[in-house]
């Protein structure tokens, strides 16, 4: 009997040291998903912060069996809303904006990548909303090419769509 366990424990062990896969931590590159918004601000908006909210901390998702890091994430956010016209530093101009960047990651399940963003924006004393764009896209090679397209894909459309969400909330004086 002792010996069947011993022959079962090494089987099992065998087995599972088959099944370790080492994963490569890959670090994004800001420049690559580097789209702005197309769309600008109908009024004055000065940002006083970009907080990094994300529970992973820089992790961004595992693409091909790499683990992606991103910890240039809330930078990258902010250069995009800059590009829109949010001022920033001690400008006291028009509303007060404060974004919290809550998940950036990449999902990838077979033939199909997933890039999430999600932004929780706060104007002045105003009650927070959130910008959550989702749309998945065909894994056709899953190659580098395509989760920087993906990825800066969602990245521009989050933030387009936060600018979207600020233009409604701008006096209607301001928005002509």
């Amino acid at each position: 009997m002792t010996g069947g366990r011993h022959v079962l424990l090494l089987s099992m062990a065998a087995l599972s040291a088959g099944c370790v896969t080492q994963i490569e931590r890959t670090p994004l590159q800001a420049q690559r998903l580097a789209a702005a918004p197309r769309v600008s601000l109908a009024c004055a908006v000065t940002l006083v912060e970009v907080v990094d909210a994300r529970p992973g901390g820089e992790s961004a998702g595992v693409y091909n069996g790499r683990a992606l890091q991103f910890a240039r994430a809330p930078d990258l956010v902010r250069e995009h809303l800059v590009a829109a016209g949010v001022g920033t530093g001690e400008a006291t101009e028009g509303m007060r904006l404060t974004v919290q960047l809550k998940r950036l990651y990449m999902a990838q399940q077979h033939a199909v990548n997933t890039p999430v963003v999600v932004l929780q924006a706060q104007l002045g004393d105003t009650p927070p909303f959130l910008i959550r764009p989702q749309v998945p896209s065909v894994n056709w090679w899953g190659s580098e090419a395509e989760l920087y397209d993906d990825l800066g894909a969602a990245v521009a459309r989050a933030n387009t769509q936060l600018v979207q969400g600020l233009n409604q909330r701008c006096p209607k004086a301001a928005r002509g």
